[in-house]
């Protein structure tokens, strides 16, 4: 007997012109939600490793952040659990983030101080957080549902994005450059080049 499977689309990657489209209007109307796309959209990180970011995984002096862990919800569970990154790669050394992108995350930063959170305690907070105190970090579907959210305000010609789309985006933008496929492997921090292909 073999199981029935249907087959799978290809994943297609947003032009580029949509993804710039997007992060302009969120740069103007949502910088906590930009700075979450805009790390999909320039490391390829998933939604699980950009909701367990912490303050200290931000290197803004480097223009970098360390992706080490990731956070996932699970049926029964009224939190959500901390997991190692889906490949069990640690990215200590950090990723580079690009000028803008860090001075985003700083404003943020400063917001968040701000909002009264205290210096001493967001250093053990969540950058993408659900509470003011920063312990309670953003659900996975959060980030999905603020995302559709926005776009159904803003028209974008390749549909609505994801961010399995924006990682999708990553791959294809570095495959075009020489050596591509394998930088691409190794950003997106894929086992072998075929998963990444």
């Amino acid at each position: 007997v073999r199981l029935a499977q249907a087959p799978l689309a290809d994943p297609s990657a947003p032009s580029k012109g949509d993804v710039m489209k997007l992060l302009g209007y969120l740069k103007e109307f949502d910088i906590e939600l930009f700075c979450a796309v805009n790390i999909a959209a320039v490391t390829g990180a998933r939604r699980s490793e950009i909701v367990a970011l912490k303050w200290p995984d931000i290197r803004g002096s480097k223009e970098e952040i360390r992706i080490s862990k990731g956070l996932i919800a699970v049926p029964g569970h009224s939190s959500l659990i901390e997991t190692n990154t889906k490949t069990g790669e640690i990215i200590n050394d950090g990723i580079g983030i690009g000028r803008d992108l860090t001075a985003a995350l700083q404003k943020l930063f400063l917001a968040k101080i701000r909002g009264g959170l205290s210096e001493t305690r967001i250093m053990q907070s969540y950058v993408f957080s659900a509470d003011s105190t920063g312990r309670k970090p953003w659900h996975p579907d959060t980030m999905t549902t603020r995302l559709r959210r926005v776009q159904r305000n803003l028209w974008i010609s390749s549909g609505p994005m994801t961010f399995m789309d924006l990682r999708t985006f990553v791959a294809s933008e570095l495959v075009q450059q020489p050596l591509g496929l394998q930088i691409a492997r190794d950003v997106l921090r894929h086992k072998t080049a075929q998963t990444t292909l």
